[in-house]
């Protein structure tokens, strides 16, 4: 029998059987629902993690299935998920029934809270959004490091509040983000870090100490 039932609907059916005799008997209903959609893509998973080595953020996510995708924009949004800005594409797989796995860096993620989604894109230009991820990146820049002396002229150091010797990458910008210069160091209270400057015009700088997951920043000025 040809099943000519409407997609996205939900009928019952029954049999009526004609005796010899002439009655007719009328069986219970049988209910079924018939939906020929197919979800576009099945994902497994989507994570998100800070890489402190080289201070980005690692996205990787994975698929069971995909039907007709296109790609995968990652958004990112650094004010609990009133805006978004897309940080770039992943090409999708188009249709597959194997398992695959996708990544993407985000090279600049903020300090405070990072909050990451998908927008998985179809071949007819729909679109889904999927879950939210975050990572932290905390300040601390009152505590962790002090930069002395401020204001400076040609050059300044940079002190850790702490005696334990920690890795650490300095890194020195103008207030727009522009990276004036970057250095690894070891801090400590005990071992600064000279960081020179001699062809750094006057002004308002940033400087900021990476160090495991926390990022520090304190305003420079030169004279």
């Amino acid at each position: 029998v040809e099943n000519i039932q409407p997609d996205n609907t939900t009928y019952y059916y029954y049999l009526i059987v004609t005796q010899d005799d002439g009655n007719k008997v009328v069986t219970s209903p049988i209910w079924y629902s018939r939906n020929d959609l197919l979800l576009p893509v099945t994902l497994i998973n989507f994570t998100a993690q800070y890489v402190n080595s080289s201070r980005t953020g690692l996205l990787k996510w994975s698929t069971a299935q995909e039907i007709n995708s296109l790609a995968f924009a990652v958004e990112r949004s650094t004010d609990g998920g009133l805006t978004w800005t897309t940080l770039g594409t992943v090409a999708a797989a188009g249709t597959s029934n194997s398992f695959r796995q996708y990544q993407f860096t985000d090279l600049q993620p903020k300090e405070g809270t990072n909050a990451y989604r998908l927008r998985q894109i179809d071949q007819d230009g729909k679109f889904t959004i999927t879950k939210i991820v975050t990572i932290n990146l905390r300040s601390t820049s009152d505590t962790y490091f002090t930069v002395s002396p401020n204001p400076a002229q040609g050059f300044t150091y940079v002190y850790s509040t702490t005696a334990t010797m920690s890795a650490s990458t300095i890194v020195l910008s103008d207030l727009s983000g522009r990276i004036l210069k970057q250095q690894s160091a070891n801090l400590s209270n005990a071992a600064p870090y000279r960081l020179d400057m001699p062809a750094i015009p006057a002004g308002i700088y940033l400087v900021k100490i990476f160090s495991e997951n926390k990022v520090t920043v304190q305003k420079l000025v030169v004279r």
